[in-house]
């Protein structure tokens, strides 16, 4: 059980699931907003799967909008 010493005790996992759009697809995202004043959460949802074929639910798309603001 010990045999890493202080090292054993650091955690082995890559960090959470990753996104899955890129960085880049994000401020592409960040750009096509700034088109218009006021979006839906709806709205932008759609966006996302027409413009970069994912699908998120309205939940993750409300956290991606904070994000990026």
């Amino acid at each position: 059980m010990n045999s890493k010493g202080y090292e054993g005790l650091i955690p082995e996992f890559g960090g959470g699931k990753t996104s899955k759009l890129t960085e880049e697809q994000k401020e592409e995202l960040k750009e096509v907003l700034k088109e218009r004043d006021s979006w839906t959460t709806k709205e932008v949802q759609k966006l996302i799967e027409a413009e970069f074929g994912v699908f998120y639910s309205s939940w993750q798309v409300r956290r991606i909008l904070k994000a990026l603001e």
